[in-house]
């Protein structure tokens, strides 16, 4: 049953995402077919992947026998994190061949990635599932929004890309520290979503405009005036 449930719901999640993704590379004017032909392939060998790490991980369960490889019903399991690098690789490599800018890139595709992961896991794990899609919401307000943020575009006259991949980051951690959880303990899951939030949060700076030593001596004014206040 659960095996069903996998299905409908990543090939539900394909589907609605995909839309998306269709959608936003109208909106950053790179050719759709393209894009798509990308989502599919990636989509494709990041499944391929996480079969392949799983029966790596449990090969005293599958051995050489490769119809058992194949057998995803008889012996399912998939390794979650394989597929996502492996998605983000793959993205990463197209859109280097084709000399697309690399956090456009990653802009573009990995909101969709977050919402086919949220769709999926309505099924297996309501709070999963709520952290991605309501992430999904989040990217989808920073990347209409982001380009007016003076605050982010700091010093430079135009903005950078790579704000909607660092929240990304910090959100894609969350949800898989919320799944980490169930099986790795309290202590384990609250030092992934630390190390998450604050990986987010440095590249998020970085691929802003703004410079460290301008940021830190505005602050240290702050504070001087305020203490001449008291």
């Amino acid at each position: 049953m659960s095996i069903t449930l996998f299905g409908i719901s990543t090939a539900l999640g394909f589907l609605v995402s995909g839309y998306y993704l269709w959608l936003r590379a109208r909106g950053e004017n790179l050719p759709e077919d393209e894009v798509f032909d990308i989502y599919i392939v990636s989509a494709i060998w990041a499944l391929a992947a996480s079969r392949a790490v799983e029966i790596a991980i449990r090969f005293n369960e599958f051995g050489w026998n490769i119809i058992r490889w194949f057998s995803v019903f008889a012996l399912p399991g998939l390794n979650g994190l394989a597929a996502l690098l492996a998605f983000m690789g793959l993205v990463y490599l197209a859109g280097v061949k084709r000399q697309w800018e690399v956090w456009k890139t990653w802009d573009v595709f990995l909101p969709s990635l977050i919402f086919w992961q949220g769709i999926i896991f309505l099924f297996f794990s309501l709070p999963a599932a709520g952290i991605w899609i309501l992430g999904f919401g989040v990217l989808v307000w920073i990347e209409r929004e982001y380009r007016l943020w003076n605050w982010f575009k700091g010093h430079r006259s135009t903005v950078r890309t790579g704000l909607v991949s660092a929240v990304w980051l910090g959100l894609e951690v969350l949800g898989i520290s919320w799944v980490a959880l169930q099986t790795k303990g309290m202590v384990f899951s609250g030092v992934l979503s630390a190390v998450g939030i604050l990986t987010m949060m440095i590249l998020g700076y970085k691929r802003s405009g703004r410079v460290p030593e301008s940021d830190i001596n505005s602050l240290k004014h702050r504070l001087e005036s305020r203490s001449k206040r008291r």
